[in-house]
């Protein structure tokens, strides 16, 4: 089962308050919660491209529950929520990305590649993984 909820910089806090609540409750809360975020890279800002308040919004589910941060587009987002339990770069947002991304995610498709830059402070030059189609995938 998938649920899906748009977030906006004015309702990231209170739609990961909803879900935080949900998982206190012991009902109706996602086993796994991803996190789809595209920001375009603007160089030499100084800054990770969410604003302060999602980014912390999203920190605090990341710390909570089990937490997948699929990133298109600029890939330095992900400093931005360091306790994601599982990051998967995609590096664009184009529609292909997107759905290659999906299939990846819900195990219709291999994963696999390996950073080409350092992105401080978690992942080296080099960090990656490869991962096999799952069987059946949905």
């Amino acid at each position: 089962r998938v649920a899906r909820r748009v977030v906006t910089a004015r309702s990231a806090a209170p739609v990961v308050d909803s879900l935080l609540a949900a998982r206190r409750a012991g009902g109706g809360a996602p086993p796994v919660v991803v996190i789809s975020t595209y920001t375009m890279a603007v160089p030499w800002q100084g800054s990770i491209g969410l604003l302060p308040r999602v980014a912390a919004a999203f920190e605090r589910l990341a710390a909570r529950a089990p937490t997948v941060h699929a990133v298109f587009g600029d890939p330095y987002v992900v400093s931005g929520v360091p306790s994601a339990s599982t990051v998967l770069l995609a590096w664009t947002g184009i529609g292909a990305a997107q759905r290659a991304a999906a299939e990846a995610l819900v195990g219709a498709a291999p994963i696999g590649g390996r950073l080409p830059v350092d992105i401080p402070p978690a992942y080296p030059v080099g960090s990656g993984m490869t991962r096999a189609a799952v069987s059946g995938g949905r």
